[in-house]
């Protein structure tokens, strides 16, 4: 019998690892963009925006992002896509 062995380069939806990476990932992008994760639930990303709280909270692939200014949600959820999308690329 003729086996393939074939190298994935990118993480293979499903795989345990798969979802460390995305993790990993996932946070590494908040803390470039200035969030700190809270020590106590490492799916809880804080951050000051025009000095109000602004809280990302996060569990498997559903998002909450809190803010008292609507305007700060939009555009954080932007600019958190299209960076997500960059890191992706890579």
């Amino acid at each position: 019998k003729k086996v393939l062995y074939m190298r994935l380069i990118k993480a293979l939806y499903g795989y345990v690892k798969s979802a460390l990476l995305w993790y990993e990932l996932y946070t590494d992008t908040l803390k470039e963009m200035g969030f700190e994760l809270n020590p106590y639930d490492l799916c809880v990303a804080n951050k000051r925006i025009n000095g109000k709280q602004c809280t990302i909270v996060w569990h498997v692939d559903d998002n909450n992002i809190s803010h008292v200014d609507a305007d700060v949600v939009c555009t954080w959820w932007r600019t958190l896509s299209v960076r997500l999308n960059q890191n992706l690329a890579r």
